[in-house]
């Protein structure tokens, strides 16, 4: 119950560390921060580390998570959009595909929702911006994708978080939406 800094300095420590140890050896420093959250979460198994876990979780949530798609969206290349010509199709491609990989498998819980709203359900969860950011960031610092590729990717993540939600609250037909 005290303020139990010093677990938290520790855990901070550990992900210095890990991310050094990844630089280092020429790794993503992604892959550096997300083994020190294994080696982390190990330590800290049980009931004892269950306010020392949130006080981790107030921390990435709050506050790294947030900074880190703000770092993210000023590198996002709007430009690049505008570069490739058929940017818009590859984009509007993308989300169908987004509905089609992560949609399609709502219908295999048939028996389980009812069938007004499996599309809505499908809809729901097709939405990928946060994974598609991450990938889209490593792979564009490490050289493996160009700037314009991430962009579209980019863009059919922010168009299954902008468009998906109200397709699926306008096929429930329960929303009141202004238009």
């Amino acid at each position: 119950q005290s303020s139990g800094q010093l677990p938290v300095r520790i855990c901070i420590l550990v992900q210095i560390l890990f991310v050094a140890l990844a630089a280092k050896f020429g790794l993503n420093i992604v892959i550096g921060a997300f083994t020190a959250g294994i080696v982390v979460g190990l330590a800290i198994k049980g009931e004892g580390g269950d306010m020392l876990r949130h006080k981790l979780d107030a921390i990435g949530y709050g506050f790294l998570i947030p900074i880190f798609f703000i770092v993210a969206g000023m590198r996002f290349e709007i430009s690049a959009l505008w570069s490739v010509p058929l940017a818009p199709l590859q984009v509007m491609l993308l989300s169908g595909l987004l509905v089609l990989i992560r949609g399609l498998p709502v219908f295999f819980y048939r028996k389980v929702l009812v069938p007004e709203d499996q599309l809505s359900f499908a809809f729901y969860s097709a939405t990928g911006l946060p994974l598609i950011v991450i990938i889209s960031e490593i792979g564009v610092s490490s050289g493996l994708m160009p700037a314009d590729r991430a962009a579209i990717l980019v863009s059919a993540g922010m168009v299954s978080i902008l468009l998906f939600p109200i397709l699926a609250i306008k096929l429930r037909g329960k929303a009141i939406l202004p238009w």
